[in-house]
């Protein structure tokens, strides 16, 4: 799933208020844990839902991909994207009151709009071209692996281009802005999933079939950003338990107002500029350590 924008950190001096730094992070853990109380509640009830249902849900799932694959792809996209947007603002620390509906919405409709009808013509376009060229064994070892480069170059390029530019015109932006967006993060995006999907993917083009291909990327989108939530949460923990790590002020995520986008590389970057202080000198933008900055301000 592909986010909107810049990101900045303002650090704080390490003689802070200890009492209000520690209330600062019960407050924000509470909102954690009642963020992925309610997120739970839901699954739960989704999943109790589901097999109250007189037919078995795998079976049901196959009959629906079966007579309408592109709806039923597009309505798996729409609720991954949606739940992973949830994820990404419980690790900015966003309370229940304080979600940005507006922005799971377009994450939504990005999934159902865009994600799923366009993925299910990209895998079932990209095995008939392979069915149908002499060049190469279709069935052989060097197939999905030409398979997942053309995924993660010419594949992710198109798909975060679009997902930009969707997300711009259902946020009313101009043309200005959305081909900023899109010049400002395409390599951001595309090295975050270098970390992950080359290797999910010699198992999405080598094992699974064809019409369940979406259903496996997606379910290991939403297990991805989970990991790096709560390695993210973890890493928080460790700095904020350590006396002579320097604490934060804020740390505005990647998107414009922290308006949000991909949640998964939304993490990662956030977890990157969480360990940066970002300044601008001269118009020229230097980036140092927290560490950096504060042994040349003692010296």
């Amino acid at each position: 799933m592909p986010s909107e924008g810049t990101t900045t950190l303002v650090a704080r001096a390490r003689n802070v208020d200890s009492a209000a730094v520690d209330l600062g992070e019960e407050e924000r853990r509470s909102k954690v844990v009642g963020n992925v109380a309610v997120m739970g509640a839901i699954g739960c009830a989704a999943a109790f839902a589901l097999l109250r249902l007189d037919s078995n849900p795998w079976e049901a799932y196959q009959a629906a991909v079966k007579m309408n694959p592109i709806e039923t792809k597009a309505c798996i996209s729409g609720i991954v994207y949606s739940f992973g947007d949830l994820i990404a603002q419980n690790y900015e620390g966003r309370d229940i009151s304080d979600w940005d509906r507006g922005r799971i919405v377009r994450s939504g409709l990005c999934g159902l709009l865009a994600h799923g009808p366009l993925s299910h013509l990209y895998y079932v376009g990209l095995d008939k071209v392979f069915a149908q060229q002499t060049l190469i064994d279709v069935n052989g070892w060097l197939s999905p692996i030409i398979k997942v480069g053309i995924d993660q170059t010419v594949w992710s390029l198109f798909w975060n281009s679009t997902y930009y530019v969707l997300l711009g015109i259902l946020k009313a932006e101009s043309p200005k802005t959305i081909v900023s967006s899109v010049q400002q993060s395409w390599w951001d995006l595309l090295r975050a999933g270098w970390r992950l999907w080359p290797i999910v993917h010699i198992c999405t083009y080598g094992i699974i079939p064809v019409q369940h291909r979406l259903l496996f990327v997606d379910a290991v989108e939403l297990v991805w950003v989970c990991i790096l939530s709560t390695y993210g949460q973890q890493q928080r923990e460790a700095r904020d338990n350590n006396p002579d790590s320097p604490s934060w002020v804020a740390c505005a995520l990647p998107g414009q107002a922290g308006e949000g986008g991909d949640p998964a590389e939304e993490i990662i970057r956030g977890m990157e500029s969480e360990s940066q202080v970002v300044f601008d000198v001269c118009g020229e933008t230097v980036v140092k350590s927290p560490e950096q900055v504060y042994s040349e301000v003692e010296a």
